[in-house]
């Protein structure tokens, strides 16, 4: 038995929903709209929400859009009503957030088919999702499987539940067409002849949007005209104690950095993992670039300068202004002893991301006015 909650303000459609739900063996709660559902909700969280479009007060709409950016409600599988039937309609309440969408007046029995759709997945590991902590990578593109973000070459972006179960299947899948109905049976698990083809295109979209540098001239998600989808590229190998077998440096991020300084240089994103570490850092600390990039630089700080380092970093990312001169911080090396060196922070914006430069000196090189003698 699931619990769901219903939030319609036409009494009788809101009682027939009900009926059909509670004959299936669901516990079933009302609400005539979204201000009656917020009280309730704060106490008690739905398996599913049936949530029509067209409510008075807040709306259907606004409330979707909210709680799809943050609190315990950004996975909860919603179903959307609406008597709108243009394409336009059921695209936007895609995007807000909804998992499936139905336009009035609809078939009672497929309205329970999709009900019992949408919570089957939701209550269960889907299929095709890869789980576990470490890093999925390919030849281009990297996976945090633990907060669902993806490495598109220049950025991090953050995965939603759907789309993080889209980029799996595709990633188990590589080269090979999956049509809409294939997609709507594997990501959402809707029964054969079921599920919104406008569901899948929109989906796409969106991850698109995250996982290709060009989203308008698509090079890994790639459609195959009247076919459907496929992953143009190899699939993932996997590690699950974070580290990853190799990495391609986004080429711009290599070049601008390493044109910065003749010193070791490795740059940080805002989620504090390595995007760029070059032969001179390994010098100095004895790891190579395929064992760091992407995990966190605070592993490979001694722990007597990990706030340190935290705190310079969360400065720089917060806007603001980085240390004049150097800031002596220490290491770990591969083999286990402290490394002393004196680090400079830089930010710099490559497209929408900001990320940290820091350029890396022995500790008993001169400085004079925070600039290493020797490059005077």
């Amino acid at each position: 038995m699931s619990q769901i909650a219903i939030v319609e303000d036409d009494a009788g459609l809101r009682r027939g929903l009900a009926d059909c739900l509670e004959d299936l063996g669901h516990e079933v709660r009302c609400f005539s709209c979204v201000e009656e559902l917020r009280p309730a909700i704060g106490r008690w969280v739905p398996d599913l929400l049936v949530l029509d479009l067209n409510l008075p007060g807040e709306g259907g709409l606004p409330y979707l859009r909210a709680i799809r950016e943050k609190g315990s409600l950004v996975d909860l599988p919603v179903l959307v009503m609406s008597g709108r039937t243009y394409a336009r309609d059921r695209i936007e309440g895609l995007e807000a957030g909804a998992d499936d969408y139905m336009s009035k007046p609809f078939d009672p029995d497929e309205f329970c088919a999709r009900v019992e759709t949408l919570i089957r997945r939701g209550g269960s590991k889907n299929p095709v999702s890869i789980e576990g902590k470490g890093l999925l990578q390919t030849q281009d593109m990297m996976v945090n499987i633990g907060d669902r973000s993806v490495w598109n070459g220049l950025r991090w972006s953050n995965l939603t539940a759907m789309e993080f179960r889209l980029l799996s299947t595709f990633l188990r899948y590589p080269g090979k067409v999956l049509s809409v109905e294939d997609l709507l049976r594997m990501v959402w698990e809707f029964p054969p002849g079921t599920g919104n083809p406008s569901l899948v295109r929109w989906a796409v979209n969106q991850l698109r949007s995250k996982v290709e540098v060009e989203p308008s001239r698509p090079k890994r998600i790639v459609t195959r005209p009247r076919k459907g989808y496929f992953f143009a590229g190899k699939g993932v190998s996997t590690s699950g104690d974070g580290a990853i077998s190799s990495f391609v440096e986004p080429p711009e991020l290599a070049s601008s950095l390493l044109a910065a300084a003749p010193a070791g240089i490795l740059a940080v994103d805002s989620h504090g993992r390595c995007v760029l570490w070059n032969c001179e850092v390994t010098k100095f600390l004895g790891y190579t670039k395929e064992e760091v990039l992407g995990s966190s630089l605070h592993k490979k700080v001694h722990p007597e300068f990990t706030q340190k380092v935290q705190k310079s970093l969360s400065d720089l990312f917060s806007g603001n202004l980085c240390p004049p001169g150097p800031v002596r911080v220490g290491f770990l090396h591969k083999v286990g002893h402290k490394v002393d060196v004196n680090m400079f922070m830089y930010p710099f914006r490559l497209g929408d991301s900001t990320y940290a430069a820091a350029v890396l000196h022995p500790s008993e090189t001169p400085f004079f006015n925070g600039i290493p003698h020797k490059d005077l």
